[in-house]
């Protein structure tokens, strides 16, 4: 994640959004963030 000057990078922050979270997943993608959805084999747990 890349963070500076109070704001996030938007090319080098990736997002990652549980199953189902189809609204929020296409509002970030058209935002222009780097998202995709948890893959169950991915280390981070999301909360």
């Amino acid at each position: 994640m890349a963070y500076s000057d109070g704001n996030f990078s938007k090319s080098s922050t990736e997002i990652i959004v549980t199953d189902g979270a189809v609204e929020l997943y296409n509002t970030l993608k058209n935002s222009g963030f780097n998202v995709r959805y948890n893959n169950p084999e991915d280390e981070f747990e999301i909360y």
